[in-house]
């Protein structure tokens, strides 16, 4: 070649925004004076070219900047398959700060593209990304090269994602050599898709959570990768993404000063995370049926085995899934009691805030446990045939949580407590009892005791003792009830049976009496409140006497509705509260708020709604005073209509006359519904009003 022809080639390059290159050699980012560039992947190999410029051949290398020397690169990449074969791109001992990040415009039916880092650091502060795609496209590989002599590193600025595609099947592999990527927000991305992260994969973030795959279709995460972030969640896989690996993940509420944070496998160093003050968050891949540990070492101090809120100190995956455990700290040595080890009787004690437990009266063996009782599993019960009897006797608050368990029970869980001392709270988390409810030991005074669906559930949770016994009997006990958002049902003979104190039910609480009544006070209760949609079903009504401090309606047909059907409930367009009908249960009733207006809806099952009515031909009830109100014969509203009155509150004595004045029958409010029971044919006057006895 002439050197005016070399002139010429040099000219024509220059035009389109590059220097000289030779064929089939490294492509020098700092030969690069476009804006945009394009690298492409053809049958005949790799090749770059300024957007809408010459294509010129390279061999699949870039380079750019030195181990010392990054480059600023503020030009666009974009990268192209054309194949369908893998195409490899690599950057070799790249050290580059680029503005604009490198970016796939592929197809989905094109070849999967890998970037290959050898020895490379790479840095960005696009807000779409480093090595990105915002849209779907091919199969990408981001991995470590192993004749690498180190780690390769991808930094995120700003709001930049290191890694961050849409609906893309991913791998990131860091290989023997390892990965280390940072970033201020997620430093992996990946949209409803496959992602798989494996081999020395370390990934730090700040506010973020730094595995990010929402929904994802399945997500690998292999043991050697290690995540680390300041914000609550170091990995996040949305409400429908699925975990093809069991995915450990412990939380601090208040991050660990600096030191070293250790995960062992069996006994075995699995990862080590740098603590900062700033992570609080920590994660890795797990392995079904392997048992992890947790120690922490702050600097220039010792190692300490750590535990999370429930005592939990070895991690272990029984499925795949996201495992989280929050609350991480210092181990105390007291775990979760598991019902399942527990050879005899218990006795759990609660003394200044610490629950024990001993095997037998005389306590001569009292172990520490964290206040959470463990046993059986989702898909799993646990037959429990021993008795667990619950004390407190000192103040303060105690609270004990059954946590995900799935209990059946032969005896009933009893309470002894002082009534001089603060409240008992039961949580129940998630959880399933049968067999046995609740009840307090013979004899014994109890203090005031809270039952409650534990605020962080996210399922309902169930007492459901059928037709054997009361799932909640403790009648003579300061009393609460709470459903909260989550759910509780409870499910006996008699539901629920209380009397004496205060008694309160709320949130979203269900109460189904299968034989008898869903309430009943075997005590007169002084003070009864009864929330608007706490509902409360039975055989049989409410029963017993109450110095009401809410209202409440009550409903009953003559004849249990078919099973299979519903009752409703509403106030006005709202719905109150929804029963499934069982051909058992007569009673339907809710708490309800003063002065609003309730209509009652059946369904029966296949059918089509229609509003009901009560034997006076009243369809819209209202409370106007604290009490219970309740309605007879309910029925389909008259083809002719009936106009709405107004339901009024049953008085605490109903006197009965006959006509002639003379006093017949007292009647209580509770058994208001007996009312006719033992009259002869004929009118009487009932609180004023006459009433007919066929």
């Amino acid at each position: 070649m002439s050197m005016k022809t070399k002139q010429l080639l040099i000219a024509a390059l220059l035009a389109t925004g590059m220097t000289a290159q030779a064929q089939n050699e490294p492509l020098d980012l700092s030969t690069v004076t476009a804006e945009h560039i394009e690298l492409t992947c053809t049958a005949d190999g790799w090749t770059f070219a300024p957007i809408g410029g010459t294509a010129t051949p390279f061999d699949g290398v870039i380079k750019g900047g030195s181990k010392d020397a990054p480059l600023n690169f503020n030009a666009s990449v974009i990268i192209r398959n054309q194949t369908a074969n893998e195409a490899v791109l690599t950057f070799d001992n790249a050290n580059l700060n680029m503005s604009s990040g490198v970016g796939f415009m592929t197809n989905g039916t094109d070849g999967k593209v890998t970037i290959n880092l050898k020895d490379a650091r790479m840095e960005s502060s696009n807000n779409t990304g480093l090595i990105y795609s915002a849209v779907s496209c091919c199969p990408i590989g981001v991995k470590v090269d192993e004749s690498s002599d180190g780690p390769s590193k991808l930094i995120g600025i700003d709001q930049c994602c290191p890694i961050s595609f849409a609906d893309v099947d991913l791998i990131v592999d860091g290989g023997t050599k390892g990965l280390e990527i940072e970033a201020v927000r997620a430093c992996i991305n990946n949209v409803e898709n496959h992602m798989t992260i494996t081999g020395k994969v370390t990934a730090k973030s700040g506010n973020s959570s730094t595995i990010s795959s929402y929904n994802s279709t399945g997500l690998t995460i292999g043991e050697e990768v290690v995540i680390a972030s300041g914000y609550q969640n170091a990995i996040s896989i949305g409400a429908e993404g699925v975990a093809l690996n069991p995915l450990f993940h412990w939380k601090y509420k208040t991050a660990p000063v600096a030191g070293k944070l250790v995960i062992k496998a069996d006994g075995v160093e699995k990862a080590t995370f740098t603590t900062d003050g700033k992570l609080k968050s920590f994660g890795i891949g797990g392995v079904i049926g392997k048992e992890y540990t947790v120690y922490y070492t702050p600097d220039g101090g010792t190692e300490k085995a750590q535990q999370d809120a429930d005592g939990t100190t070895a991690f272990k995956a029984d499925a795949n899934g996201l495992m989280e455990y929050s609350g991480m700290m210092e181990s105390t040595g007291v775990g979760a009691l598991n019902l399942s080890t527990l050879t005899g009787d218990a006795i759990l004690t609660c003394t200044d805030g610490k629950w024990k437990y001993v095997l037998d009266e005389d306590g001569a063996t009292e172990l520490p446990f964290s206040g959470v009782i463990k046993g059986g599993s989702k898909d799993t019960e646990l037959a429990f045939e021993h008795g667990l009897l619950i004390r407190k006797r000192v103040n303060g608050a105690s609270v004990l949580t059954f946590d995900n368990v799935n209990l059946k029970l032969s005896n009933p869980i009893k309470f002894q407590t002082d009534a001089t001392v603060d409240l008992l709270t039961v949580n129940l988390k998630d959880s399933k009892i049968t067999g046995k409810g609740f009840s307090p030991n013979a004899g014994a005074a109890c203090g005031p005791i809270l039952i409650q669906a534990d605020p962080s559930s996210t399922t309902a949770s169930t007492i459901d003792t059928g037709e054997d016994s009361n799932a909640i009997g403790l009648a003579g006990t300061p009393l609460t009830l709470d459903g909260g958002t989550a759910g509780l049902t409870l499910i006996g003979r008699q539901a629920v049976a209380v009397g004496a104190g205060k008694v309160e039910l709320k949130g979203k609480l269900a109460l189904i009496g299968t034989s008898q009544m869903g309430l009943t006070m075997n005590q007169p209760c002084t003070d009864l409140s009864i929330a608007e949609g706490v509902t409360i079903s039975g055989k049989d009504g409410i029963c017993g006497q109450a110095t009401w401090t809410s209202a409440a309606l009550q409903w009953k047909y003559i004849n249990a509705p078919a099973a299979g059907g519903t009752v409703e409930v509403k106030s006005g367009n709202d719905v109150i509260a929804t029963f499934t009908t069982d051909g058992n249960r007569r009673y339907f009733g809710i708490g309800a708020a003063l002065n609003k207006e309730y209509a009652v809806w059946y369904a029966p099952a296949g059918g089509t709604a229609t509003q009901q009515q009560d034997n006076t031909g009243t369809s819209v009830f209202k409370a106007t005073a604290n009490g219970l109100l309740a309605m007879e014969g309910m029925e389909d509203i008259a083809p002719d209509g009936i106009q709405n009155t107004e339901a009024t509150a049953i008085p605490a004595i109903s006197y009965v006359y006959s006509v002639d004045g003379r006093l017949v029958k007292t009647v209580p409010a509770a058994e208001y519904s007996t009312l006719k029971n033992g009259l002869d044919r004929g009118i009487y006057i009932v609180n004023g009003e006459k009433m007919a006895v066929e």
